[in-house]
């Protein structure tokens, strides 16, 4: 079974990384070949600019399929023997709903944001996810940083077309947009008070936070999933991100939650997804020091 990212040493972690990044050209030539295939105008689609991703998103949503193959509990790894991109290997245990050629189309896609975001902020680079925290989301994977901050393009990517999938119209069009506009600010600002940031700055949570609180369908018809990222996790501690599996159960809708992989946590219930975030987020500083 292949190793998950956050149990690699950091050399092999590098390797890969190093392979990932040197994979970025022809999967970026892929998604071209896809969009001339079906009839699209890659240099309009692919220009470079923020707004692109508006169209380019609202065309990658048509061509997301479901998994159908009924292997995914059986198999080691996901499409065990058939060919996925390798760092999707180590970052996903098991894959119970995309297609394979979704997964393929998703890869150019996050390869496609990360340009983007190369673009707009100088010194940006693809390079292995680092940090002080102990259960950091992004140890070991490929992110998109800048001096102390790093964002990860492939958790959100692969979300937010999860979402589409479980309920259409979750995820609209200027979605990937408004990642990236986000992550612009975050990165350009990263020189500035980034290190402050992450390790102790007083006062309250910057809005940053609430970003890094992500909640999308889960697989199941009533489960929800919550993601931490890496700037909730470093300002309020591990130990506060894991009370939620045991103060969540009977509040906004929530009946059942766990955590998974200690990364991310799955909820059951009637649950309303807006009512869901916020009472997380209140939740996280009800009694954090900042300090």
């Amino acid at each position: 079974m292949t190793t998950p990212f956050d149990e690699l040493p950091p050399a092999e972690a590098d390797a890969i990384v190093a392979r990932f990044v040197a994979a970025r050209p022809q999967a970026l030539a892929d998604l071209r070949d896809r969009l001339v295939t079906d009839g699209q105008d890659p240099d309009a689609l692919l220009d470079g600019s923020v707004d692109s991703l508006v169209p380019l998103w609202a065309w990658g949503k048509r061509h997301l399929r479901r998994r159908d193959d009924g292997l995914a509990d059986t198999e080691a790894e996901p499409f065990a023997g058939q060919s996925v991109p390798e760092w999707y290997r180590h970052d996903t245990h098991r894959e119970r709903l995309l297609s394979l050629d979704s997964v393929r189309l998703l890869d150019g896609v996050l390869t496609y944001v990360g340009e983007v975001v190369r673009r707009a902020v100088p010194g940006v680079a693809w390079r292995r996810g680092h940090h002080e925290v102990r259960a950091y989301a992004h140890r070991n994977r490929p992110v998109i940083g800048r001096g102390d901050e790093e964002v990860g393009a492939g958790p959100m990517v692969f979300g937010a077309a999860r979402s589409h999938l479980l309920e259409p119209g979750s995820s609209p069009d200027g979605q990937l947009r408004g990642f990236v506009d986000r992550w612009v600010e975050r990165l350009r600002a990263a020189d500035a008070g980034s290190d402050e940031r992450l390790h102790g700055e007083s006062g309250p949570p910057p809005v940053a936070v609430l970003d890094d609180v992500v909640v999308s369908r889960g697989v199941e018809a009533d489960e929800w999933v919550v993601e931490f990222g890496d700037d909730a996790r470093a300002l309020v501690g591990q130990a506060v991100v894991e009370r939620l599996a045991d103060t969540l159960p009977g509040n906004a809708g929530v009946t059942a939650a766990t955590f998974e992989d200690r990364e991310v946590l799955v909820v059951s219930g009637s649950v309303d997804p807006g009512e869901l975030e916020r009472f997380v987020v209140a939740e996280l500083f009800r009694d954090a020091d900042p300090a």
